[in-house]
């Protein structure tokens, strides 16, 4: 009789109470994941320049090859933080899938666990008896 009482709590326990549990962790690991990338502060920031690294003019006055090559440089840092960025934000969503997948691949294994534990247990009790 005892027995049948702690599997009826094991089974409310394993399909509610621990899916819930499961879940918020999967969501935990999915908001560290995004603010480990800091996929937000990449996308505020995607246009500017890569380590703040910008030239400043050297010479006063209008001087067109110091004012172009400074611009020119400008421009090369903006477009390398923006691709250096958008690769983090890339592989950051990368990762946030990979986490979404594993998460429902668990999800998954966890509510077929108990099926197969059973499984396994009567094809060894078979094995041992009847073969």
């Amino acid at each position: 009789m005892i027995f049948t009482i702690i599997l009826r709590d094991y089974f409310r326990w394993h399909y509610s109470k621990a899916f819930v549990d499961i879940f918020h962790i999967w969501r935990n690991i999915t908001h560290f994941v995004f603010h480990f990338f800091s996929i937000s502060a990449l996308f505020r920031t995607l246009f500017q320049p890569w380590k703040r690294i910008e030239a400043q003019r050297e010479t006063r006055g209008f001087d067109i090859g110091d004012y172009l090559s400074t611009k020119m440089v400008n421009l090369m840092m903006r477009l390398v933080g923006f691709v250096m960025r958008l690769m983090l934000i890339t592989i950051g969503f990368i990762f946030i899938m990979i986490v979404v997948i594993v998460g429902i691949q668990f999800l998954v294994v966890w509510a077929v666990l108990p099926a197969v534990v059973l499984f396994v247990g009567v094809a060894g009790l078979h094995l041992i008896f009847f073969v």
